[in-house]
C-alpha cells in the first residue's frame, strides 16, 4: 500500500490529523500511473530518467499524436504492476493543446485495471 493522494489535485490525503492509504493494488497502480505519467522528466533527483519530457517530447511543435501515444504507453509498461495494456484510446484538442488518454491494463497478478484516465495540458 502507498499513501493516498488526492485525485484532483496530488495532494497527499490528510484529514483531521490522519493520512490514509491506497485502498487496495488496482487503487495503487492508478496513482503510481498518474505521478509517474505526470511527473517532468529529470526533476525527481532519485531518478533522472523517471517520467516524461512533456515540453520537450509533448507540447513540442515538431510532435505527433502517435508519438505522444507511444510515449505515455512506454512510459506505463515501466511500471512493474503491469503487465500489458489492455486498451488505450487517446485524444488531442490543438487549440487548448490539451492531451488525454484513457487505458486499462491487465497487472502482473493478472488483474484487470479499471479505466485510467490522464489528463495533461501545458501548464
Amino acid at each position: 500500500m502507498d499513501i493516498r493522494t488526492n485525485v484532483e489535485d496530488g495532494k497527499i490525503l490528510f484529514q483531521n490529523g490522519q493520512i490514509f492509504t491506497t485502498l487496495n493494488r488496482q487503487d495503487s497502480l492508478r496513482q503510481r500511473l498518474d505521478i509517474r505519467i505526470k511527473t517532468q522528466k529529470g526533476t525527481w533527483f532519485l531518478n533522472i530518467s523517471y517520467g516524461i519530457d512533456w515540453f520537450n517530447d509533448v507540447f513540442s511543435d515538431t510532435s505527433t499524436k502517435s508519438s505522444t501515444d507511444a510515449l505515455i504507453q512506454a512510459e506505463i509498461l515501466k511500471e512493474a504492476l503491469v503487465s500489458n495494456i489492455i486498451s488505450f484510446t487517446s485524444s488531442v484538442d490543438d487549440l487548448s493543446r490539451t492531451y488525454r488518454c484513457d487505458f486499462k491494463v491487465k497487472m502482473v497478478d493478472q488483474t484487470v485495471s479499471d479505466t485510467i484516465r490522464l489528463l495533461a495540458n501545458e501548464k
